[in-house]
């Protein structure tokens, strides 16, 4: 009996490695990272948030905090071209030091179908900005958003 409970265990516990170590080393899967030493303005002030940037180094997750509610906006930076900016309207970046995304469900990417004929409200020119050590967006009201690193 004690025998086979120890198999039992050990074939579990080589499972949830296999498992564990799938997911961790997924192609399907990106990993997020904070960057510790990240800065926020909004409009030239400091301002609380935080920055994770992806592990192929072309995400980035910008999240500020303002009257203690969050947004965070996705920032797609693909090497040498033009990035895009979305806002993750009802997604909010986590505050883990590490956290994954599949490539099955992004966040950041709602789709929506109506039959109503009323025109959705008009965002800002995202003039979005990028340096080595630096990015630079408008937000959907309009604010100046810069982090850096």
């Amino acid at each position: 009996m004690r025998r086979s409970l120890k198999i039992a265990a050990i074939a579990l516990s080589v499972f949830l490695v296999v498992v564990m170590t799938h997911a961790i080393f997924s192609p399907y899967t990106a990993w997020y990272f904070v960057v510790p030493s990240a800065r926020l303005t909004i409009d030239g002030r400091q301002e609380q948030g935080w920055l994770h940037r992806g592990n192929h180094r072309e995400t980035l997750f910008v999240t500020r905090r303002v009257d203690g509610k969050a947004d965070s906006y996705m920032i797609w930076v693909p090497n040498g071209r033009k990035g895009i900016v979305w806002n993750c309207v009802s997604w909010t970046a986590p505050r883990f030091l590490v956290f994954p995304i599949g490539d099955v469900n992004p966040p950041c990417f709602a789709f929506s179908a109506s039959a109503s004929s009323a025109q959705k409200p008009s965002l800002p020119a995202r003039n979005l900005a990028v340096g080595t050590d630096f990015v630079k967006f408008t937000a959907d009201d309009g604010s100046r958003i810069k982090a850096s690193w």
